[in-house]
């Protein structure tokens, strides 16, 4: 048998007062709509600084559920979008290793993903951020952030490498 460290919920979700001065990323809805039904999403980086230094157009959820909901308060199997609430970034895990862009996680999914971890969120799980690698066919997520393209997604990576931020503060304005 193996034995883990206990951790305390405080060391994996410090408090948010821990974050003022770190690099976090945010992710907000917009008004406009993606062909598939998606909202487009905003997903910003901010430095230590406070100031967005970039931004990416994602969505998450599937078209057909777009039902906005806070942490806690949704339904598993649903299909909506990330719950709104706050995060904790993991590091990046590659499909095929380090850089290698040419692997896969699995159908939809692509050789990058970002494990996210809400401690409010109870119901559902598995999140993270990834490429929506079958957009043509399957556009959407199950929940998870997903960019839209290859490029938005190595240059997110780019910028997490950089900034390495923790935590991911989702607000649907609920």
């Amino acid at each position: 048998l193996h034995s883990f460290p206990t951790r305390r919920s405080s060391d994996l979700f410090p408090s948010h007062d821990s974050f003022m001065s770190e690099p976090y990323l945010e992710l907000t809805k917009t008004d406009k709509k993606f062909a598939d039904g998606t909202y487009k999403c905003l997903l910003k980086m901010i430095d230590e600084n406070g100031s967005v230094v970039a931004v990416w157009t994602v969505c998450t959820g599937q078209g057909y559920a777009q039902n906005f909901r806070k942490a806690g308060r949704n339904v598993p199997g649903s299909m909506e979008p990330l719950p709104q609430g706050s995060y904790y970034v993991h590091d990046i895990d590659w499909a095929g290793g380090k850089d290698n862009w040419n692997a896969s996680h699995g159908a939809g999914l692509g050789p990058v993903f970002v494990p996210i971890v809400c401690a409010e969120e109870k119901r559902r799980g598995d999140f993270g951020i990834h490429v929506d690698f079958n957009r043509n066919t399957a556009p959407g997520s199950a929940g998870c952030i997903v960019t839209t393209t290859m490029a938005d997604t190595k240059d997110f990576v780019a910028w997490l490498r950089k900034l390495d931020p923790r935590e991911l503060k989702v607000d649907w304005g609920l």
